[in-house]
């Protein structure tokens, strides 16, 4: 995908871009959403993506200091309290495998009922596409990177 070709929005937070996802207002959201039509039409692309969005999270799992330099840098904060409190929260939410939990979605389904009653009729589990995730557990790329089951 050339980035050229990509157009960035400000949304707001999960429930807006939940809301904006839904109603075919955009076609990809930074919570690692996106439609199905564009996972058919993108799929070599969106498993490229998930590569390095697993690479990432590897990293952020093992080198604890390297993941300080880069959110130092990017974020412009140098407070070690700061990026231990920001680290020790985020890890202990992240999937090391991706895996999707259809609990959290409920959450923000919930969450975005309260603004879209329409939503309430959506189950988590049919947002969910494991295809791209499922490809990257039956290559082994996991277990390539040593990330345990």
């Amino acid at each position: 995908m050339d980035p050229a070709e990509v157009n960035f929005i400000q949304t707001g937070g999960q429930v807006e871009n939940l809301t904006a996802l839904l109603n075919g207002k955009v076609d990809a959201a930074a919570m690692l959403v996106t439609r199905r039509a564009l996972l058919r039409t993108h799929a070599p692309v969106l498993e490229r993506f998930m590569r390095a969005m697993a690479e990432a999270v590897n990293i952020r799992f093992k080198d604890k200091e390297l993941t300080y330099k880069v959110l130092g840098k990017y974020l412009h904060i140098n407070d070690r309290k700061i990026l231990d409190a920001a680290y020790d929260e985020e890890i202990k939410i992240m999937e090391p495998r991706m895996e999707f939990k259809l609990d959290s979605i409920q959450a923000i389904v919930d969450e975005t009922a309260k603004a879209d009653p329409r939503v309430k009729r959506i189950k988590p589990q049919d947002l969910v596409d494991r295809s791209l995730l499922d490809k990257l557990q039956i290559d082994g790329f996991f277990d390539k990177l040593g990330i345990a089951k």
